[in-house]
């Protein structure tokens, strides 16, 4: 059955929201690479597909795709890059191309964490790098994560000279985000019985389906390397002590976070189990 959207609600979509509303017969094969080539143009190749298929029972699909790429303000010398161990949680270990640079970083060093921010261009984003303090687990110190706990981590950086050691990663990876919302709120806009979305729908014979959202997905691609970023997340830190600048390698399990400063957006978070390098 022909769905349409109500002529009001695709104005307030385009109008108030800059959306682009395009009318596909999910029937055809031509739909799921029409969506799919968006996505890919919109990401700048980086998440080539999204979709394999579309269930019958789906109507409509509601897409947005950000796409970041950030060069450091000051980028790694790639001669500095070297072959180094990288510790899992588990205590394993694996190889990683870990890059070096000297500098002046807002670093914070904190009871369970070590945090370091690295601006990119002119300084209106950056990565911050959060590093479990030795003998803290990453998975603790994500556990303690939330608004005030964050605004306190970036509160205490300052300014000071270290050697820093960061992997090369590169990862895709795609979520299923319905559980997760119906746990912070949304679990109405996934039950039939309690959905309603009739003001998105035009009057006519497709009126009388009633509207549920049957899945939510969130790909996601972040390389990092001597450059930069392009996102379309020994069991401790090493901290030289004996030396002037300190020493300070993510070679262990930690969290980064993309951040906007002038509104104080969170772009990208994600956290780096694994320093892979894939294609």
């Amino acid at each position: 059955m022909r769905f349409a959207l109500n002529p009001a609600f695709a104005e307030t979509l385009q109008k108030y929201y800059f959306a682009r509303v395009i009318g596909l017969d999910f029937q055809r094969s031509e739909a799921v690479e029409a969506i799919n080539g968006w996505v890919q143009d919109a990401t700048r190749g980086k998440i080539p597909r999204l979709l394999d298929e579309i269930d019958p029972r789906e109507r409509l699909f509601l897409i947005n795709a950000l796409y970041f790429q950030g060069f450091w303000q000051i980028p790694f010398d790639p001669e500095k890059t070297s072959t180094e161990n990288f510790y899992r949680a588990d205590g394993s270990t694996v190889s990683c191309q870990m890059m070096h640079r000297q500098g002046e970083f807002s670093v914070a060093f904190l009871d369970s964490l070590l945090a370091v921010d690295l601006p990119y261009g002119n300084g209106a984003f950056s990565m911050t790098i959060v590093l479990p303090a030795e003998g803290v687990s990453l998975q603790s110190v994500v556990a303690q994560l939330n608004e005030d706990r964050l605004k306190a981590w970036l509160a205490a950086l300052a300014s000071r000279e270290i050697v820093l050691g960061l992997p090369r990663f590169r990862f895709r990876n795609q979520l299923h985000l319905n559980d997760p919302l119906s746990h912070m709120g949304m679990a109405i806009a996934f039950d039939p019985m309690r959905a309603d979305f009739s003001p998105m729908q035009q009057p006519g014979p497709a009126a009388g389906e009633k509207l549920v959202v049957t899945r939510v997905l969130q790909n996601t691609f972040v390389q990092v390397d001597e450059k930069g970023t392009e996102a379309a997340a020994v069991t401790g830190i090493g901290i030289g002590v004996t030396s002037v600048p300190p020493q300070v390698t993510a070679n262990r399990p930690f969290l980064f976070l993309i951040r906007e400063h002038f509104a104080g957006t969170i772009l990208f978070i994600g956290k780096v189990e694994e320093p892979v390098w894939e294609k």
